[in-house]
């Protein structure tokens, strides 16, 4: 998280960052507030204008309300915010990626928490992508809205567009020239969804389905009839099942009339 008087950058993890805060912390008026735990205050160095204040890096906009009230600031009073967005699915491969970094795993390791999730990143991918580790505390809506509403002044930049939007937005409120630091070019290539066996493409859009729905409808319908035609062309078996007193006996003989269809029943041993 990064602001000043005028801009509020919210964090969300693995959408490029690091490069927007260096950005901002050039090219913004003085000062420029961002936010670090304090385990890394010490060891990181300033860049540009910037000031390091303790808190959550990848705060939400709830978070944030509480870290900018002590500059006497409300999320109304910024002429932006703005929220970086990427295709989930490069954005949990490339958190899965950071994890295996040798730097990274050593620093994590530090804390037994995140034992398992350690654990998992030095698995397959498959099996990592099905467990509940995310990049981002909370409710992923909550990095978008607050009190159930989007902010009128809140932007959304996709990270395909990350070096030439930014700098559109932030123009306006600049106070230096600084050519954006586009950090984020990482030479592994993201896993296509195809690659992804069902339950692992599946757990990904139930994680970030916020931003499929909101931001990449296109690609969630496009992996939904992908997965469909997929599933209509392996499936065998089809189960079905119902609430009691909900119309499960009509329903069996309708079902049960065709001839390629075989019915299990229940029995009651009492």
């Amino acid at each position: 998280m990064v602001f000043n008087k005028d801009v509020l950058f919210i964090h969300l993890g693995k959408t490029g960052g690091m490069s927007v805060t260096d950005y901002l912390c050039n090219t913004l008026k003085p000062p420029v507030y961002h936010v670090l735990p304090k385990s890394s205050l010490e060891k990181v160095k300033a860049l540009g204008y910037e000031e390091m204040i303790p808190g959550s890096r990848h705060g939400s906009l709830y978070v944030a309300r509480e870290i900018i009230a002590p500059y006497n600031l409300k999320l109304s009073d910024f002429k932006l915010i703005f929220v970086v967005v990427r295709n989930p699915f490069d954005l949990h491969f490339s958190y899965f990626k950071q994890l295996r970094k040798p730097h990274v795993f050593k620093r994590l390791s530090e804390n037994p928490k995140n034992k398992n999730l350690l654990d998992a990143a030095m698995g397959e991918y498959d099996a990592f992508a099905q467990k509940d580790f995310v990049h981002y505390n909370g409710m992923l809506s909550t990095f978008f809205e607050i009190d159930g509403k989007r902010p009128e002044n809140l932007q959304i930049v996709k990270f395909e567009e990350l070096a030439t939007k930014v700098p559109e937005l932030v123009r306006p409120y600049a106070v230096n020239d600084y050519q954006f630091p586009h950090e984020n070019k990482s030479i592994d290539k993201s896993l296509p969804p195809k690659r992804l066996i069902n339950e692992a493409a599946a757990a990904i859009k139930h994680k970030y389905y916020y931003i499929f729905k909101n931001f990449y409808p296109d690609l969630l319908a496009e992996t939904e009839h992908n997965r469909t035609s997929e599933r209509q062309q392996k499936s065998k078996y089809i189960f079905v099942g119902g609430c009691a007193r909900s119309g499960t006996n009509i329903l069996t003989n309708i079902i049960g009339s065709y001839h390629r269809i075989v019915l299990g029943m229940e029995r009651y041993n009492n």
